[in-house]
């Protein structure tokens, strides 16, 4: 199968590693892929804590030609450097990396501590690296632009909606407007996660009534 994982050990990667993993074998089926699908020859699961170079090895020994890498941008410059001395950045090699991360994160390298590690990388050094590389960002806008959400509002009324808003406060701090780094990029998911938590409260509460509580008389301390 020639795939594998590298994640760094927190929770954000460790449970986004096992979802790929548990995801994998379904959506290859019935594809070019399908040897990838077999019990025994899958992806292959490496993770580190500081120094990646022994999963690195690993992974060279598998002879790993796709390698999904989940982990913070300052890890990815220390990963990326190994990799490059390791021969993991061939073009007989593809890394999938977090589009997320920073722009020009690589330039990390040229202060980062490198009398910790084996090797020791620029920048300029990081960018050859990431040559063969897949950088996957999230998308944050609906399939389907008309469709109506829970809120009553399309995707087009809820970004003009947010447009005004946002305009008006930054207006009202003259600091903000002339900070250049305010993002707005998860505007749509921070909306629709509130909403998700307003629902499943809302469901919660419908659920405690059956049994004469309320949300506002719930603890923890009496979950059996």
């Amino acid at each position: 199968c020639n795939v594998a994982t590298l994640h760094q050990t927190v929770n954000l990667f460790s449970l986004s590693v096992q979802d790929f993993h548990s995801r994998f074998v379904t959506v290859l089926n019935g594809t070019n892929f399908s040897s990838c699908t077999e019990p025994d020859d899958g992806p292959i699961l490496f993770s580190f804590t500081g120094d990646p170079e022994i999963p690195l090895q690993q992974i060279v020994n598998k002879d790993v030609r796709i390698i999904f890498g989940y982990f913070y941008e300052d890890k990815a410059v220390i990963v990326m450097c190994y990799a490059s001395n390791m021969g993991l950045t061939s073009d007989n090699h593809l890394w999938i990396l977090p589009g997320w991360y920073s722009n020009e994160w690589w330039i990390a390298a040229d202060s980062t501590d490198w009398s910790q590690y084996k090797y020791n990388c620029t920048s300029q050094d990081i960018i050859k690296a990431i040559k063969y590389s897949i950088l996957l960002d999230f998308y944050t806008y609906p399939s389907n632009p008309d469709a109506t959400s829970i809120s009553g509002y399309t995707n087009a009324t809820f970004q003009a909606k947010y447009k005004t808003y946002l305009e008006d406060f930054l207006a009202s701090d003259l600091n903000l407007l002339n900070d250049s780094e305010i993002t707005v990029a998860y505007e749509t998911i921070t909306y629709d996660a509130v909403w998700a938590i307003a629902t499943a409260l809302n469901k919660t509460e419908n659920v405690l009534r059956e049994d004469g509580y309320s949300l506002a008389d719930f603890e923890y301390s009496s979950v059996s």
